[in-house]
């Protein structure tokens, strides 16, 4: 399957439930990607992480992006393969914003600035919809960096491999 010659390929309504990092624990895999990104920025804001610093079974689920001004999107740099085998396709390069349906960038966008302004990771349950109509679930951490160490221009984000899934009729159990 491709992305919409549009660029949009995940729409609204989804769900954003944000998680206590307090719980972190209970996702073990995120848990050890928090130390990590705890460990690169001990006094400010890491510029950047490097995939093989995390633990090899989180790195299908590792994906980083970086803000681009002039299109006021966030480029994606490295894109997991959960993600990519999902959409059926190499989503490096794009916009992350462009990714979503018109109606909902402008939503998008206010969330990811939001989450900048915040500049401390987070821990959510996302459940997003496709073009196909089916239901995708995942328990996600938002890890901000910087090259300046301060201001948010870059982040990364890891899926819980064991989280990622279409979902069944019936609650969501995972969170």
């Amino acid at each position: 399957m491709s992305v919409d010659p549009l660029g949009a390929f995940w729409s609204f309504p989804g769900e954003h439930v944000g998680i206590s990092l307090e719980r972190i624990n209970e996702y073990p895999l995120l848990a050890d990607c928090l130390d990590v990104w705890r460990r690169l920025g001990v006094d400010r804001l890491p510029a950047t992480v490097d995939p093989v610093q995390f633990p090899r079974t989180a790195i299908r689920g590792l994906n980083l992006f970086e803000y681009v001004p002039e299109a006021d999107d966030w480029r994606i740099r490295i894109v997991g393969s959960l993600v990519t085998d999902h959409v059926g396709q190499e989503l490096r390069g794009t916009g992350l914003v462009q990714n979503f349906s018109e109606p909902d960038r402008d939503t998008v966008r206010a969330a990811l600035q939001a989450a900048a302004d915040r500049r401390a990771p987070d821990l959510m349950r996302r459940i997003f919809h496709d073009p196909r109509g089916v239901s995708w679930a995942y328990i996600r951490l938002y890890l901000p960096l910087s090259s300046d160490g301060s201001k948010v221009d870059r982040f990364a984000t890891v899926i819980d491999p064991g989280s990622f899934g279409r979902l069944t009729s019936g609650p969501t159990t995972f969170a």
